[in-house]
């Protein structure tokens, strides 16, 4: 899933530099998002365009490191960039009855759309 924030579509940053987090999420995503990131660093290349990647925790590694499944590190980054992508979560596979261990609210709603082609 790769999103970004409606209010940035269609905006070129001033510094030309996109911001753009990578989350993992569990299962598959641990090997698709990777790859998903190395097709867009060489669109990115063809383009000219430029962006920073930044690894954000979600899911498990997120509780290993932060002890939630939602660390509020990886909510308060999200905030301030101009898109990303993230893997599937395996909430079916967290144990019940633990709060910490609940599906990250960035993949129940998120206030983003979709990348779709112009």
């Amino acid at each position: 899933m790769i999103r970004v924030p409606q209010n940035s579509v269609g905006l070129i940053k001033e510094n030309g530099v996109l911001k753009i987090g990578v989350l993992l999420g569990d299962d598959i995503g641990l090997e698709v998002v990777p790859e998903a990131v190395k097709c867009m660093k060489a669109a990115a290349a063809k383009t000219g365009m430029q962006a920073e990647w930044i690894d954000l925790p979600i899911g498990k590694r997120g509780h290993e490191l932060h002890g939630d499944a939602s660390p509020k590190i990886t909510l308060e980054t999200l905030k301030t960039c101009d898109g990303w992508i993230c893997g599937p979560i395996g909430h079916n596979a967290y144990p019940r009855n633990d709060p910490t261990w609940v599906m990250p609210a960035l993949r129940r709603s998120s206030s983003s759309s979709p990348i779709s082609n112009r």
